[in-house]
């Protein structure tokens, strides 16, 4: 992650020598890690540039105090965009200065990638349209605008533009991906994964092999992202499956996708242009190109964070619950708690000595002439009714 943040700040002042302040950096690494933790849910043209946007408001807190030079932003996603996650992150991350937004470029050092990006502007809070970080996303909030499930009926959409975004289909197909390989956590990262490599900065790629390999394309983001997520959570869940199943599994799902998803406001060949069932061989291809041309992204890498973190915090739970089954073994309690062994009748040593204690009862019972045993013992619940 450090080499990636690195690479984002030397982008961002692209007149700085190749030695970054170590203080730059390593606000540029806190400020990403504290985004994750107050903006875990971004839109997935945003996830993109997380990492990017972190790295260009650690340099504007910083350009004075480090005297760096000139900052000349080109963000991976258009200007407009952008501009909103700046301004949504620079708010709710620790140490903000009294100027929200991007400074206003030198005369001459404006960028036409950037455009209005960089104009400072009032402060008129954020728009929460753009972030859902108060909630975790599910299968369907992937879904958002342009892909209709039945059993959601949203992502109404009237008309499309040829050539700009992603195609309809494919936010619902992965939609369906996350929620059967149980990944909804990690759906965003392979969203932007996708959109990385099909619709760079919101333009359809001019790539021909993927343009007529769509499907494959996207089955081989999503392959490699399992993969890369089954060897991380490994160390913590059981039965991970490997590249060969994780491959026919995609494939399964994917060839029987256009029964699942429910077209609205679309027809058929507007909502399915460029889909063809994606055949094993082209997924290969493009599993190739996937782990030689984009691994090195920020969708990928923020996949590894989360992924990492999620397994160091599940090992801290189960570190907790193993301490407290010892003291449980041990009979080793604190002295103001209520759980202690004396008041836990439930436990096994108490159930058995109640068995116990009703056999006894059942004999003294029969020697009495009460009644035969077996049967005094099944009224007692020690025997089960054949």
């Amino acid at each position: 992650m450090s080499r990636s943040i690195e690479q984002n700040l030397l982008s961002l002042m692209p007149t700085h020598s190749s030695q970054l302040p170590p203080r730059l950096v390593d606000t540029a690494r806190t400020l990403l890690t504290q985004s994750r933790q107050r903006a875990s849910t971004l839109k997935a043209d945003e996830e993109v540039a997380r990492m990017y946007a972190c790295a260009h408001i650690a340099c504007e807190r910083l350009k004075i105090t480090l005297n760096l030079p000139p900052i000349e932003p080109r963000p991976p996603i258009p200007p407009r965009v952008y501009k909103r996650l700046y301004t949504h992150l620079d708010n709710i991350l620790p140490g903000r200065q009294v100027r929200s937004t991007p400074s206003k470029p030198k005369q001459g050092l404006s960028s036409p990638a950037l455009g209005s990006a960089i104009k400072s502007v009032p402060n008129q809070g954020f728009d929460r349209s753009v972030s859902r970080s108060a909630r975790k996303v599910s299968a369907t909030d992937i879904t958002l605008v342009d892909t209709p499930t039945k059993s959601t009926g949203r992502g109404f959409v009237k008309s499309i533009q040829p050539q700009v975004g992603l195609h309809p289909w494919i936010r619902g197909v992965l939609a369906f991906l996350v929620a059967e390989f149980r990944r909804e956590d990690y759906g965003k990262f392979v969203l932007a994964g996708v959109e990385y490599a099909i619709a760079p900065g919101g333009r359809r790629t001019n790539d021909k092999w993927i343009s007529s390999h769509l499907p494959a394309t996207v089955a081989a983001i999503f392959v490699v992202a399992m993969d890369r997520l089954a060897t991380i959570l490994g160390s913590v869940e059981p039965d991970v499956e490997s590249l060969v199943d994780i491959m026919k599994k995609t494939l399964d799902i994917m060839n029987h996708a256009r029964e699942a998803l429910d077209v609205k406001g679309l027809t058929e060949a507007e909502f399915w242009d460029g889909w063809t069932n994606p055949k094993l061989p082209d997924v290969g291809t493009a599993i190739k190109r996937v782990r030689e041309d984009w691994i090195d992204a920020d969708w990928y890498l923020a996949l590894e964070d989360v992924a990492s973190e999620n397994v160091q915090r599940a090992k801290s739970k189960g570190k907790g619950r193993q301490r407290r089954d010892v003291r449980e073994t041990m009979g080793i309690h604190k002295a103001d708690t209520l759980h202690q062994p004396r008041y836990n009748y439930l436990s096994e040593k108490r159930q058995e000595e109640y068995k116990v204690w009703l056999q006894s009862v059942a004999g003294r019972l029969a020697d009495q002439g009460a009644g035969d045993l077996d049967d005094l013992e099944t009224e007692l619940g020690l025997r089960t009714v054949d």
